[in-house]
């Protein structure tokens, strides 16, 4: 531990105001610890752990959802932040009076917007002392959400230790620390070869050695740090909120183990101790095989996108992403953010209306409740009414009140797969070529699809699909060739992209690791990819003729019934007499003659025409798609 104490001796020299912005020190104040000593000495640890069943509220469907950082530990925060470096003054201050100054105008742009369901900052790295001044506040704000009927998540981060103020307040913390693999080097000398873990991606021996880091990741199995963390949890408990969201939740390499001990501990304090129905996310960043199961412990999960749309000349949606996340996560609630493609760091940018009302649009289509992260310019221009930065929350209010009035659309849907994708438990979206981007050609081309990682195929997996597309995969184990063996001998059709080991002479069509790779940019090897999936599969569930830059995705809903199509225009302008057909033989009866309907959010874009019933195919002319329209049928 030597090498650390010299750490907290160099605090002791730093300027007070370095360390803490305008936020009161309130030495001689109580302060709302969160967990009495009672509390500790019962905490009980279950054989297994119980998740909260899940309120009305919260299911998929049924509530929009905006991030609301703010309060000044974030204003600080962004001061010592990649994320905040572009903030001019006036955007920095209203960031940290964004709860106290502006917290009426946020309550009432919440409303504007259709938000049911907000997070804010509770907690994002600093000292209890530190932070309990902002605690204060969230009181009164939490309150004046809840009488205008939205829902509060609270931030915290799992590890984040601003180090300059946590080593003064709390000197333990030095010993709370996650520290670098022994194996890394730095130029520090051989006295220094495991320094703490800082918060920077660019972490190696030559970034680190000539920068010095306002952030370190502390050790999420140490226990006195997660009960430094349950006292965060257990004073917003007492505050009221409704759901905690836990950031960072790997920043610092913790073990698998180590990591799901940190949010069993956590749920166990939430359900056992406080006795409180608060709901559960986090984010774990790439979805990998041995952090996707940090999901399982949590009732919600959070995810994020990017601004979809024709952007640089590159067509860009996140529905493939979701969807491979969907697969992963089952029927529990998503709900995330998408980031704004500005520079210098993505984090704070206004999108257009039109790519406001896409990423809700894909999100609504893709069972995930998303909107526009609010920071920098965005949240001064809907602060301070600016014109640009309105019209995008107009957009936002218009699609999420669409969504909060027609529920019979949304919830409990599921999608209705064409075809099911087998792809490798490595995360698929790393780069422009392969497995991710053939993802992306599915969406694109409004093949419907479901995902099943390699190691969760069995033969339950696969025996309600006609068609299975592999992609990717070097070689089965006996067991998965066991699964496609069988459902061959069912009927089941295969179509391989790739050059597996094993198991190629089970494909009814192949394609080429060339093809695979180069669908991106290869017109060649997308012609052959479509036509030797059309070779496997029958029919499909949504079909139409110059299709442009639109989506198609079909959903069942509820107990199945009813079909849910939804059409999504990439492209700026509106897309004009779209013809298409739904094949919905899926359905349990034919459907009858008025058994259509349409909807829009888009001002008189409800309509379509030349509407023809049969048997269980609905074929259609759409006349105007401005960005999203959804046509709903069911014999109810």
């Amino acid at each position: 531990m030597q090498r650390v104490l010299v750490l907290p001796v160099v605090v002791l020299f730093l300027s007070s105001s370095l360390i803490w912005g305008q936020m009161p020190r309130r030495r001689g104040e109580a302060l709302p610890r969160g967990i009495s000593e009672i509390e500790r000495d019962t905490l009980s640890q279950p054989e297994s752990l119980k998740l909260t069943p899940l309120p009305e509220w919260s299911r998929q469907g049924r509530f929009t959802f905006m991030r609301m950082d703010g309060g000044v530990m974030e204003q600080e925060k962004a001061r010592r932040s990649t994320y905040g470096r572009s903030f001019t003054p006036e955007e920095s201050q209203i960031l940290g009076d964004l709860y106290t100054t502006h917290a009426d105008r946020m309550v009432t742009l919440m409303k504007q917007a259709g938000v049911t369901w907000v997070w804010i900052t509770w907690s994002n790295g600093w000292s209890h002392d530190y932070e309990a001044g902002q605690w204060v506040i969230m009181r009164p704000l939490i309150a004046k959400l809840h009488t205008a009927g939205i829902r509060v998540t609270a931030y915290l981060c799992s590890a984040s230790m601003f180090w300059q103020n946590m080593f003064m307040d709390e000197p333990r913390s030095v010993t709370w620390l996650a520290f670098l693999p022994s194996s890394i080097k730095l130029p520090f000398g051989a006295a220094v070869d495991r320094p703490p873990y800082p918060f920077t991606p660019d972490w190696g021996p030559v970034p680190y050695g000539r920068r010095s880091t306002y952030r370190f990741m502390a050790d999420v199995g140490n226990p006195e740090w997660r009960n430094y963390v349950k006292t965060r949890v257990g004073a917003a408990i007492d505050a009221g909120v409704d759901a905690f969201f836990f950031d960072n939740a790997l920043a610092g390499r913790p073990k698998t183990e180590e990591s799901a001990g940190f949010f069993s501990d956590i749920q166990r304090f939430i359900k056992d101790v406080k006795k409180s129905p608060a709901l559960l996310s986090t984010h774990i960043g790439a979805w990998l095989p041995h952090t996707v199961g940090l999901n399982e412990l949590c009732e919600v999960v959070y995810s994020g996108g990017s601004e979809p749309g024709i952007i640089d000349g590159k067509w860009r949606s996140n529905i493939a992403t979701w969807r491979y996340q969907r697969s992963l996560v089952g029927d529990k609630p998503m709900y995330g953010e998408v980031i704004a493609n500005f520079p210098p760091s993505g984090t704070t940018g206004i999108m257009s209306p039109k790519a406001e009302k896409i990423s809700i649009a894909e999100g609504a289509a893709s069972q995930f409740s998303v909107a526009n992260r609010v920071f920098g310019p965005f949240l001064k221009g809907i602060v301070l009414d600016e014109p640009k930065a309105m019209a995008a929350w107009s957009a936002m209010g218009q699609y999420n009140r669409f969504l909060l009035a027609h529920p019979e659309l949304y919830a409990e849907a599921k999608i209705v797969p064409d075809v099911l994708v087998l792809v490798p438990d490595q995360w698929p979206f790393d780069d422009e070529s392969g497995v991710g981007s053939f993802l992306e050609f599915l969406v694109q081309n409004s093949v419907q699809f479901e995902i099943c990682t390699l190691s969760r195929l069995t033969s339950d997996a696969l025996k309600s699909h006609r068609a299975v597309l592999v992609a990717g995969i070097d070689r089965f184990s006996v067991n998965q060739l066991g699964a496609l063996h069988s459902y061959k001998r069912a009927g089941g059709k295969i179509y391989s992209l790739g050059e597996p080991a094993n198991g190629s002479e089970l494909a009814d069509a192949s394609s080429s690791t060339v093809v695979l790779a180069t669908l991106h940019r290869n017109e060649e090897a997308r012609s052959e990819a479509l036509a030797k999936l059309s070779q496997v599969l029958k029919t499909r569930g949504v079909r139409f003729d110059n299709p442009g830059h639109v989506v198609a995705t079909v959903t069942q809903v509820g107990r199945g019934e009813r079909v849910a199509a939804h059409f999504i225009n990439h492209d700026v302008e509106p897309h004009t007499n779209l013809r298409i057909v739904l094949d919905l033989d899926f359905l349990g009866s034919p459907l009858r003659e008025r058994a259509v309907k349409v909807y829009s959010p888009d001002t008189g874009c409800d309509q379509v025409t030349g509407v023809t019933v049969s048997g269980k195919s609905v074929s259609m002319t759409i006349p105007k798609l401005e960005t999203y329209l959804l046509i709903a049928a069911a014999n109810d």
